[in-house]
Parts: structure tokens; sequence; C-alpha cells
């Protein structure tokens, strides 16, 4: 538990000095907990961002970065 912490504090600094930093970035995640927390992270920081996961229709997938 403690190391799965340590990592979504870690990946949440990090984007936090990206989104500073105003450097364009793409994230891949395995975990859902682990993209939930990236998801929370980017809406704190007001951050414009597509999210696509298993959950996403196909339909969606192409419009959403487009």
């Amino acid at each position: 538990m403690v190391n799965k912490k340590f990592r979504l504090c870690t990946s949440s600094a990090y984007l936090k000095n990206l989104v500073k930093d105003k450097i364009k970035f793409i994230v891949f995640a395995h975990h859902r907990i682990m993209m939930d927390a990236i998801t929370d992270c980017l809406c704190r920081l007001n951050v414009n961002f597509v999210r696509i996961d298993g959950s996403t229709k196909n339909e969606a997938r192409g419009v959403s970065y487009r």
C-alpha cells in the first residue's frame, strides 16, 4: 500500500512539473486507480485532457483527440 501511494504522489508531482513548464505530454497507464489519480491531478490543475480507457466507446475514441 505504501508503494502504491508513493507512485501516485510521485506521478502527480511529475505531472505538475510538466504542466508548470507547459510541456505537452501523453500518459499511458495500466491500472484504473492510477488513471483516476492522473485524472484527479489534471482536473485540479485545470488542464484540458482526453482520457481514453476501456469504457470509452469506439465511436468516441477518434473524435476525442482531434
